[in-house]
This record gives structure tokens, C-alpha cells and sequence, in this order.
């Protein structure tokens, strides 16, 4: 919440200073107030005033406008965003100590998103070295406030800073596309996502363990299925094989939104009511008896008409459709939670030559 409180006698003034020292950041104009999007603004009026009325929103402004009282502030929360719309006048009427009308002439304006999160760190599903690797752009965003239309990304390899480029890294239409030499261990991708406002977030490294490519073949696939109320996917048809071993899922994780759980035979997702347009990803970890692995991915679009492959082209400053997990209203992930389920499991897969 950010409070704007004009002191006494300098209301008007609109050069005064904002006096909330605790503001991250005020208003270059303290007359302006911003209103950060899914967040509210506090306009403070002088403890000696009262409210005349409770001001309107004003038309067209995204914005809800309430008032505790004749001698609290007013409270203003915006429900959307528009880079382009605003600002908008908003005066607001008090009547001062000694009786007399005023009009604290403000400006409404809509504050830019919180920039989206990526993912850093540690990545738990693994890559394949000698190989491309296709991770679920989804999978790189840890929160986005303003995605409502998609997510888009740029990646590099971080290359040591002596020797070869051993990594090559880019984003597809989908995905995040990884190219490694045989001999690559692990993969250090920067990362940096932008949201429907084209705010960027600051980069953030992930680190993907890559595994040894088989001599026996074998890899995870990553389709693109047309949108149903329930999409359930078998083992078997996730992994490309020509030795047709019998692959088991080993792991399913949470999706954005809807539901997915799996067994050792199939995956199923549950879209449920979530609405809009968006796609949904869903990552699979896959393991087969004799070691190998491999990590897929089930794209579920409402512009697909058939399954197809995920595309692996480079695509430079696209936004993907895609659905990605939203900030919280409030904190409900236990700190000392165990946020590393896979890494015990990938130190008992053996890498076979």
C-alpha cells in the first residue's frame, strides 16, 4: 500500500514533497497518485480535515475507490492494466479545520506491473548432453503478476570464460531449446521473461544437469495437443524408443493452473474452469528399467486442431500463450519445505556410456 499524505497547509502545493519515508518509490509529482495493478494506492488526508464525499472513480479508470470515513484516507485498488490508458483528473473534496471547501487536486495514474520472476538456480528435470533439450517455457517462470496474455523470454548460454562454446541456447515457440556438446556435464542458462507490459525481469541463472545420451536411443517428446476438459497421456506414447522398453513417470509436476496427476503408466491434466485463451504446459519425468531417462512435455493448446511436436526455431521477442503461476495473495509455502524431490531419484539413475 502506498500512502500519500500532503502535510498541512501545503495540500495544494504540487511541488510539496510525499512524506511517506517507508514509499519505495513516490511520484515524481505528489500530486499523482499511482496505482499499482491488483494493489492499492493510499491517498492520507490532513488529520484535521474531513472528506466533503467519497470520490468517484473516474470513467474509464480500471480502479475501485472506497473511504473508511469522513476522516480516513481514500483507498484505491486497480483490476487491470492498460499501458495506454490514463491519466485521469482526480479531485478529491475535504472540508478543512476551520469549515471551509477545499479541492486536493490529484491525478490518477496506473503504475506499471511488478516485473515477473524467473525460475534460478538448481533445474530438477534433467537435459541430455550430446543432445537438444526442449524445456516447458512455463517451467521458467516462478511468478508473473501480469501474464494474462502470455509470457515472453530470451536465453543464453553463460560460457566459461576461457575455451569453446560448448552450450548453444534459444527460446522456440514453446519452449526453451538447449544444445550441448557429448561432453557437458551441466548447461547455465541466463534467463530473462517479460510479461504483458514488455516490463523484463532482471536475468537469472538456472543450471540444468545434463545427462549422458544412450547408445540404445531413446528420448522424451514434447507435443502440442488440441485444449480438452481433460487431456490424459500414456507412458508409452511420451517417449520415442526403438528399443520399446517400458517407461514409467516418475514425476508430474504442479502446473500453473487446473490440476495433473500421474501414475507410473499415464499422465492426466485438468484444465478445469480457468478461463481466457491461455495454453497449459505439462512437464513429465520419465524413466525407463535400465537407467535411462528422459524428460517430455504435453502442450495443451485451444488453437491446436491435432497432435504435433513442439517447433524447436529459434523465435526471437515472441510472447507465448502461455499460462504461468501468479503471485499469491497471500504466503502459503512453508520455507522449510523439500523443493528438491528429484535429486535424490537423478543420484541413483546410473549414466550409462
Amino acid at each position: 500500500m502506498i500512502a500519500l499524505a500532503p502535510p498541512a497547509g501545503a495540500a495544494l502545493e504540487p511541488n510539496a514533497d510525499a512524506t511517506d519515508p517507508g514509499a519505495s518509490a513516490a511520484p515524481v509529482d505528489p500530486m499523482t497518485i499511482e496505482v499499482p495493478y491488483l494493489a492499492q494506492a493510499q491517498v492520507s488526508i490532513n488529520a484535521a480535515w474531513d472528506l466533503a464525499a467519497c470520490p468517484a472513480a473516474p470513467e474509464g479508470a480500471p480502479v475501485q475507490v472506497s473511504c473508511e470515513d469522513q476522516s480516513g484516507g481514500v483507498v484505491v485498488t486497480a483490476s487491470a492494466f492498460d499501458p495506454d490508458a490514463g491519466p485521469w483528473p482526480f479531485p478529491i473534496e475535504v472540508t478543512t479545520e476551520s469549515g471551509d471547501p477545499r479541492t486536493l487536486d490529484y491525478t490518477l495514474a496506473l503504475a506499471l506491473p511488478e516485473a515477473p520472476t524467473p525460475v534460478a538456480g538448481p533445474f530438477e528435470s534433467p537435459g541430455v548432453a550430446g543432445g537438444r533439450t526442449l524445456i516447458p517455457l512455463a517451467a521458467l517462470v516462478a511468478e508473473c503478476t501480469f501474464c494474462s496474455t502470455g509470457v515472453a523470454a530470451s536465453a543464453q548460454a553463460v560460457d566459461p570464460e576461457d575455451g569453446p562454446v560448448r552450450v548453444r541456447a534459444w527460446i522456440a515457440e514453446r519452449h526453451l531449446v538447449i544444445d550441448a556438446d557429448a561432453d557437458v556435464t551441466e548447461a547455465v542458462i541466463a534467463v530473462t521473461v517479460r510479461d504483458g507490459a514488455q516490463t523484463a525481469s532482471q536475468p537469472a541463472e538456472i543450471t540444468v544437469p545434463l545427462l549422458a545420451s544412450h547408445a540404445e536411443g531413446g528420448h522424451g517428446l514434447h507435443l502440442v495437443v488440441p485444449l480438452q476438459e481433460t487431456v490424459a497421456w500414456d507412458a508409452a506414447d511420451l517417449v520415442a524408443d526403438p528399443l520399446g522398453a517400458q517407461w514409467s513417470i516418475v514425476e508430474c509436476p504442479p502446473t500453473a493452473r487446473g490440476s495433473v496427476t500421474c501414475t507410473a503408466d499415464s499422465v492426466t491434466f485438468t484444465r478445469g474452469d480457468a478461463p481466457g485463451d491461455l495454453e497449459d504446459q505439462v512437464s513429465v519425468i520419465l524413466t525407463a528399467p535400465d537407467g535411462r531417462s528422459a524428460a517430455a512435455s504435453i502442450t495443451v493448446s485451444p488453437t491446436a486442431e491435432s497432435v504435433r511436436l513442439a517447433g524447436a526455431a529459434p523465435v526471437a521477442g515472441a510472447t507465448a500463450p502461455l499460462a504461468t503461476p501468479a503471485p499469491p495473495s497471500t504466503p502459503t509455502q512453508d520455507p522449510g519445505a523439500d523443493v528438491g524431490i528429484l535429486s535424490a531419484l537423478w543420484s541413483r539413475v546410473p549414466v550409462l556410456p
